[in-house]
């Protein structure tokens, strides 16, 4: 190889690791030539020379995310072929393995998740379709849970726990507490899945039902439906005083009377969005099978837009230290409503861990219906959550 093309590459693979670190730091929208180029000490035409569009550029950090994670994967696997790792029971394989993902490469997978669902909405073309991403994902779980288990129905509810649970242990940035919650969501799996007592959890208090939009000024409310459209249509990122304001059709000054921080407008978006979302959901008492097609697809079956907001607004609580209190309420919020569900389902002895175990399960649900054509997904949606729903709270 001639040097000039060694430097060539060397400058091309510098580029896709500041892009990933940005990325990672920041999400996809912080991903742009000036900054990709200032933080290696390049031009920003570089940038372009290289990967013709931001676009190509964010095509090869998928490519490199996936190689990395599928590196940490092999070497999960093969650290299974010890015979020591044959005394671990299932349930401390899955715990130990969630743990590890989210304490090396935490960041990492939810750059691909959101690359993923971008993907998804159309909103960005991947040289590989995110069908194949998902299937990698699934197809590394299935092998480590084959060393452990044959029970085919086990271990596809075991890996959609574990799917599931990676993306909401990440919110909470106390590494040892994060521990310890995963580990006890697994225990409480296992207990589900073998129908063995429980020891109930002291539940958190409730939130309180919300029958219908607390009553806002005409502005306030106009304001709060534009930024929730903004951030389900183009992410967290792209959420500024100027753009709400025209969105909803006001004044620069308006916004800024309401609002004075971007902050305070995100934590009334998310309590909103999370009545839309779910709340109403649950309180329409939607038949079992069809609850989760209810909360995640609109009437054409595309994603509602509220659960892409949702979303956002999850990895910006993961990756920003000033979104702390934003982090809190998810953690808190995440289960309840499941947990209220479960019990409207008549299992009484649902705790806020069971709603968090149900949540988790169906959180990759659906990603893998995301990915079917929209005229089969409700029924894939209907047919899946039923599925988990029997094996982990059926027969009760």
């Amino acid at each position: 190889m001639s040097k000039k093309k060694q430097a060539s590459e060397e400058t091309a693979g510098a580029i896709v690791a500041e892009a990933v670190r940005i990325a990672c730091a920041t999400g996809i929208g912080g991903v742009t030539a000036r900054a990709v180029a200032g933080g290696i000490g390049i031009a920003p035409s570089a940038v372009i020379y290289y990967f013709k569009t931001i676009a190509g550029l964010l095509n090869a950090v998928h490519g490199a995310a996936g190689v990395t994670l599928a590196e940490w994967r092999q070497g999960v696997l093969r650290a299974l072929e010890d015979p020591a790792a044959r005394l671990l029971s299932t349930g401390a394989l899955v715990a130990a393995t969630v743990t590890a993902l989210t304490r090396e490469l935490g960041p990492l997978v939810i750059l691909q998740q959101e690359l993923r669902r971008a993907a998804l909405r159309g909103l960005l073309p991947l040289d590989e379709p995110p069908a194949i991403a998902i299937e990698t994902r699934a197809a590394f779980w299935q092998t480590l849970l084959q060393h452990h288990d044959t029970a085919p129905d086990r271990i596809a509810i075991r890996r959609l726990i574990a799917e599931g649970l990676v993306p909401f242990a990440l919110l909470d940035p106390v590494a040892f507490r994060r521990d310890a919650l995963i580990s006890a969501v697994i225990a409480r799996l296992e207990d589900r899945l073998t129908r063995r007592a429980v020891l109930m959890r002291v539940p958190d208090p409730e939130l309180p039902e919300v029958d219908q939009a607390p009553s806002l000024p005409q502005g306030k409310r106009r304001i709060i439906d534009a930024a929730m459209r903004i951030i389900g249509r183009e992410g967290l990122a792209n959420l500024t005083h100027r753009k709400v304001a025209a969105e909803a059709e006001v004044s620069l000054a308006a916004t800024t009377y309401f609002y004075a921080s971007k902050e305070d407008l995100i934590a009334d978006a998310f309590q909103e969005i999370q009545r839309r979302a779910v709340h109403a959901v649950v309180q329409a008492r939607q038949p079992r099978q069809q609850f989760i097609a209810s909360v995640l697809l609109d009437e054409k079956d595309e994603e509602r837009w509220e659960i892409a907001a949702m979303l956002a607004l999850n990895h910006a609580a993961i990756r920003f230290p000033r979104f702390e209190s934003l982090a809190l309420t998810l953690r808190q919020v995440r289960g309840i409503d499941a947990m209220r569900w479960l019990r409207a389902q008549g299992f009484a002895d649902a705790d806020h861990l069971d709603g968090i175990l149900w949540s988790a399960a169906t959180t990759p649900i659906g990603e893998y219906a995301l990915r079917l054509p929209p005229a089969e997904r409700r029924a894939y949606l209907d047919e899946e959550t039923e599925r988990v729903f029997s094996a982990l709270f059926g027969d009760r």
